[in-house]
């Protein structure tokens, strides 16, 4: 939701890309510490989940031979 906000039709696969990963890191921020009691853990869970969406994006661009978007994943 915060991402849309930000890139109005952004897709997951979209936003795993080394031009958005900025992003992505002060979204994980936003989600961790703005609010009343902030949670620290949830960095921690973002980063673990982004990490499985990189690889599941590389092995999506393996089977389609797309190099590009094997590197944006890497």
């Amino acid at each position: 939701m915060f991402a849309r906000s930000t890139v109005p039709h952004a897709s997951l696969t979209q936003l795993i890309k080394p031009q958005c990963f900025d992003l992505l890191i002060h979204i994980a921020k936003h989600m961790s510490t703005d609010k009343e009691s902030p949670s620290l853990n949830v960095k921690r869970t973002v980063g673990i989940l982004l990490k499985k969406v990189c690889m599941s994006k590389f092995c999506a661009a393996l089977r389609t031979n797309d190099t590009q978007s094997q590197q944006d994943s890497e």
